[in-house]
Order: C-alpha cells, then structure tokens, then sequence
C-alpha cells in the first residue's frame, strides 16, 4: 500500500511475478528503461538469459492483453490502458575488468490496431585512478501514438501540450524522437566521498515499457560525505553528508542561466550512523526553493529521521518521520502546508520458511 493523497506522479510498485523477477537485475539502469509490470496482463510470454564469456544477454518478449501507457510531464503522469501489444525487450552487458562495463539496451512495444514506443541506447560504468567512477546512460526514443482519442478522454489531457507547443497530449497518431541521459562522476576514499550528477529528459522522450514518470526537466546534484569510524563502542561509523542542487526545464541553457530559472534547488545536510546490533540511523534536514505550476514557494523546510535495527535474530524493527512544508499540489490553487509523515514496520521470522512483515503508515496535512 502507498498514500497517493498528494502526489501528481505515477506510484511505482515493485515486481512481485517470479517469472518476470528472476534475472531482472540485468535490465536495472541509471534510467529505469525497462519496468516489467508495464507487461501488464500476458496471454504468453517468453525470455531467455546467457553469459557468452564476459557477457551477459537477456532478451524477453511478450504479447499482453491490455497495455498501460504512462505519459510523463514535467508538473506530473497520467496513467492510460490501451488494447493488445507486442513487446520486445532486449539488454547485453560487458565486463571490462576492475569494475567496469558497458552495455546495450533496446525496448519495443507495436499496438494492436497502430501506435508503437521504441527505445535504444547505452551505458556503462567506468573505474579509473584506483578511487574514480564514471556512470552514464544515453538513450533515444521514437513514439507514434496511437490514432485513438478515447484513450484519452476523461483523463483532462484536452488542450494540453508539450515541447513548446508542437504536440498534443491525447492520441491522435502523432510521432516524435526525444532523447534521456544520466551522467555521474564520483571518487570513493576511505574517509571522504562526492558525486557530481547529471540528468537530462526532453519533453519528447518515452519509454513505453519503463517508468519515466517525468520529463522536461535537466537536474544536477552535488553530493559528498566524510567518513568516521570505530571499532569498538556504540557507535561504529558516523557520516556526516551535504547535498546541493538544482532543476531546470529542458530548453534552458545548462551552462547559461539564472536563479529565475531554477524550478527547483534544495540544500540537504544529512547524517548517518550505524551502531551495533545492525542499527542504522539516518537524520537530514531540507532547505529548498520550488517553482510548481508557475506559482514559486521559497523557504521549504522539512525534517526527516529513519531508523532500523535487528533486536533478535529472528526480529527487526524500523520507522521513518517526517515533518515539514509540503506543496499542496493537487489543490486548484496549490498551498504551502506542514506535513506529518510516520511509517513504522518490522520483519519476523518465526520459522525458517514463514516471515511476516506488517506495516503501518500515517499521513496528513494542513
């Protein structure tokens, strides 16, 4: 269960089905191309999986019954099921040896009765200078809508545009290519960490059989951390950590620009701690600035705890709080609220094959 009370954006739900679970790592990228529960009702489906020296293959395909289109925006998803497709999905990785690959990923989905999503391109991660990494994913998508405007009724798209005003949100049997990429460069020490990344979605990308919730955006994000740790005593590694970022629609220039252009920044110090009884602890405070369907909110601030622990070999615990500003976003003319958030579970395992795992989440705002 998820609480979608204030939320413009599409719920992601984990894959629970064995046969679509077992080798899905393979297909697990910076950009989430390939998201199998969009295969949502197969008649009949097959995959096939193999290591041809330092190469790992997957390749799947399946005829569904009743497909689910998300249509992503920049302010939020719309979420749309269509008739019978045939999707095709294919991913190849190579090990280059001291931790680095390369990759290839290809995705296609043909409609009963027309329209089609296409999707190619290629990653891989890097390791250089013993301490360095270079991750990046590029791809490129061709979509033809389907020539049907009643899957889109009744779902508000009407009138309602993308990319500068060249294409319509409802199906209408339009064609456009968009492009994604996800860049990041880290060094990783014993005692200090940073990330410096980048992601770029045009307002034209798609990836009919993944879960690209959001376009039209370029976000970058500076992160680093320090390191402590002890051997013995309470408390066996603290991590202090600082974020800062920011996000700007697609057309703006990434090395030209203003403050008045930001969509969104935040500032994020965070800390971890990990104690004995594998206990974990994560405390962070966020200070941001939101630009949300042209109206600005300034001085966000939010306050954030998670804990876990393992009290018994059979039994874990854990909650997570929240307390903070939060966008009213689903108002006609959104708000600035405080929110409470809490979540508490635990993990029993009475017996080695039963484990139980109840939840409990509370939400609400004013």
């Amino acid at each position: 269960g998820q609480v979608d009370v204030n939320t413009t954006f599409a719920l992601f739900f984990e894959e629970r089905r064995p046969f679509f679970q077992e080798g899905s790592e393979l297909y697990q990228t910076p950009i989430s191309a390939v998201y199998t529960r969009t295969i949502n009702d197969p008649i009949v489906a097959g995959k096939f999986t193999g290591r041809f020296g330092k190469t790992n293959v997957a390749y799947s395909i399946a005829r569904d019954d009743h497909s689910p289109f998300l249509i992503p925006s920049f302010g939020g998803s719309a979420a749309i099921l269509a008739s019978k497709s045939t999707v095709n999905l294919f991913r190849a990785q190579t090990a280059l040896g001291n931790g680095s690959s390369i990759g290839l990923l290809g995705t296609d989905r043909r409609l009963e009765g027309g329209g089609s999503g296409t999707l190619v391109g290629g990653d891989g991660s890097l390791r250089f200078l013993k301490n360095w990494q270079f991750n990046f994913q590029t791809l490129f998508s061709h979509t033809a809508e389907p020539f049907d405007s009643r899957l889109t009724d009744g779902m508000g798209l009407e009138g309602v545009t993308f990319d500068r005003g060249r294409h319509t949100t409802v199906f209408d049997g339009e064609s456009f290519s968009g492009h994604a990429s996800d860049l990041s460069l880290s060094r990783n020490t014993r005692t200090v960490d940073f990330q410096v990344s980048y992601q770029e979605y045009r307002p034209t990308f798609r990836a009919d059989n993944g879960f690209v919730y959001k376009n039209d955006y370029q976000q970058w994000n500076f992160w680093s951390g320090l390191t402590f740790r002890k051997a013995k005593g309470l408390i066996l590694q603290f991590q202090p950590q600082m974020s800062i970022g920011g996000v700007l629609k697609a057309d703006n220039s990434p090395i030209s620009w203003s403050l008045d252009e930001l969509q969104d920044s935040w500032i994020n110090p965070h800390i971890y701690i990990n104690a004995r009884h594998q206990t974990s602890i994560n405390l962070d405070y966020l200070y941001s600035r939101e630009v949300f369907r042209g109206k600005e909110f300034p001085g966000i601030s939010r306050f954030n705890m998670n804990w876990e622990s393992r009290v018994h070999s059979a039994l874990g615990i854990g909650f997570f709080i929240s307390y903070g500003h939060v966008i009213a976003r689903n108002l006609d003319e959104p708000q600035l609220g405080v929110a409470r958030n809490f979540e508490t579970w635990s993990t029993w395992r009475p017996t080695k094959h039963l484990t139980v795992q109840p939840t409990l989440t509370y939400s609400a705002m004013n």
